[in-house]
């Protein structure tokens, strides 16, 4: 193999490698997104609990957050 047909190789390789990233990024994007889902709704519920036993602190942090965003 010649120095030209190596590059080229190489570079069809990793051509072909990105191009099935690219494929199967959407796979990925749609499973993070149920992970992400599925921990914000656990994230909420232990949240209500936290504010449930934290009585009038959690309206100040609550607009120290606003305030903050």
């Amino acid at each position: 193999m010649g120095p030209g047909a190596r590059i080229e190789m190489l570079n069809n390789h990793w051509s072909h490698w990105n191009w099935q990233k690219v494929v199967g990024l959407s796979h990925l994007l749609a499973r993070r997104l149920s992970l992400a889902l599925s921990e914000r709704s656990v994230q909420w519920d232990l949240f209500k609990i936290f504010s449930s036993k934290q009585g009038t602190q959690v309206e100040e942090w609550k607009a120290m957050v606003l305030a903050f965003e």
